[in-house]
């Protein structure tokens, strides 16, 4: 084994760690309530040092350089953070829990927007292993979900006839299970070691096994978020027999969602909206505020201390909204430019994927923006996509990240030489 081999694995397995620990945190098994945040003093940092320790900067070439006509961009963003952080809110540095939270954005920024993705894109048999392990981490959690679900095993009372799996709320699956059927689709796809009947077979038993799952969570944003993905991905599969189906899907999809919201309860569909309502007059009683942000730990506080005063009781300390969240913690300017950016590398990545004539690129350039577009959606109903202490950010910084620093040429070569070599 060689050295660069050892570096592969260790970098590949710290994202596994901190993948694990974020779900532990998370979970309902015992000792993860004591977790709650303490990872904000763990995770990041160890992390940072061990991989700027092991990584092998090379593979990076010149692409990080400020300076370069491309990363101008994440520059201005950078300044505009900067503004934001040391001359509106410097309060951010005035506690080492306020610090190493702030902190943690911008290390999970570096970490998995920029290191790990030039990672994957120079070792694509290490983006194959991701996506294997999306498919069966979620395929395990939907197994295990469902077995407690139709057992009668409810470990959190407060959600009794809701499937949790090992996670602590309903809400928690969607981003799991999201990039999971959607890696297991990829693979179903494209990898010529599954073509067995028994492989295919598997592959599409787990993907029902996961949507299944999604169901019983009742996560209205969960299956809208899946249904886009699913669609745009397939969209890429099937290319023009895809407009054949959209009436079916456009007369169906209605209903559906209909029943589950009724099955859920009007209820808890407009108390959603209540939480933005505190937003935002804690966003427009300030004007210096809403364009330069609260800070990461103070935005938390000061909306808990409006949603009481407006009446808004559901206990979550967040408006249930990723875009209004960041808004709320960084700004408009800042939130703005970000949106942007992001819509800026959807369209290069469909840009690409239209100028590649062979199917298993399109697929690839499919499958990263279904995935990225799946998570920009869940974030209009929910703010997990604004916090380092949950899934969302996870994936979507990773995608994203290989969308910023794909090279068109070099990897349509290695994917069609890999694919090659395979058949």
């Amino acid at each position: 084994m060689t050295l660069d081999s050892v570096k592969n694995k260790f970098i590949f397995y710290a994202f596994l760690l901190l993948y694990f620990i974020i779900l532990y945190r998370n979970s309902w098994l015992p000792g993860a309530p004591s977790m709650a945040f303490k990872e904000l003093f763990l995770i990041p940092i160890l992390l940072a040092i061990f991989l700027f320790l092991i990584f092998d900067f090379s593979i990076i070439n010149l692409d990080i350089i400020i300076l370069v006509k491309k990363n101008i961009y994440i520059l201005l963003l950078f300044v505009v953070l900067s503004i934001s952080s040391f001359v509106f809110n410097s309060q951010e540095f005035s506690t080492i829990f306020s610090t190493l939270r702030y902190l943690s954005y911008l290390i999970y920024f570096v970490l998995l927007f920029i290191f790990l993705p030039r990672f994957l894109l120079h070792n694509l048999g290490y983006f194959d292993k991701l996506v294997y392990f999306f498919s069966i981490s979620s395929f395990i959690i939907s197994l295990i979900g469902l077995l407690m679900f139709f057992s009668g095993f409810f470990p959190m009372l407060t959600f009794q006839g809701l499937l949790i799996s090992v996670t602590n709320h309903p809400n928690y699956i969607p981003p799991l299970v999201v990039i999971g059927v959607l890696s297991t689709l990829y693979i179903y796809y494209t990898k010529s070691e599954f073509n067995s009947l028994f492989s295919k077979v598997f592959l599409i038993v787990s993907s029902i096994t996961q949507g299944f799952a999604l169901l019983l969570s009742f996560s209205r944003t969960g299956m809208i978020a899946l249904a886009a993905g699913l669609l745009i991905f397939l969209a890429f599969v099937y290319r023009k027999k895809m407009l054949l189906m959209l009436p079916i899907v456009v007369f169906a999809v209605p209903f559906f969602l209909v029943g589950f919201v009724k099955a859920k309860g009007f209820v808890s569909f407009i108390s959603r909206f209540y939480l933005l309502i505190p937003a935002y007059y804690m966003l427009i009683s300030d004007k210096t505020k809403l364009l330069w942000g609260y800070g990461v730990t103070d935005a938390t506080k000061t909306y808990v201390q409006y949603k009481f005063e407006y009446g808004a009781f559901e206990d979550v300390n967040n408006p249930h909204n990723s875009y209004i969240s960041y808004i709320m913690m960084y700004g408009l300017i800042f939130s703005f430019l970000f949106i942007v950016f992001i819509f800026g590398l959807l369209y290069k990545g469909i840009k690409n994927a239209i100028h590649v004539n062979d199917s298993q690129s399109k697929l690839f350039y499919g499958f990263i923006i279904s995935v990225v577009i799946s998570y920009l959606i869940q974030g209009l109903f929910e703010s997990q996509m604004a916090m380092t202490d949950y899934f969302m950010m996870v994936p979507f910084l990773i995608f994203s990240g290989m969308l910023y620093f794909d090279d068109l040429t070099k990897v349509r070569y290695v994917i069609l030489n890999r694919f090659d070599n395979k058949t």
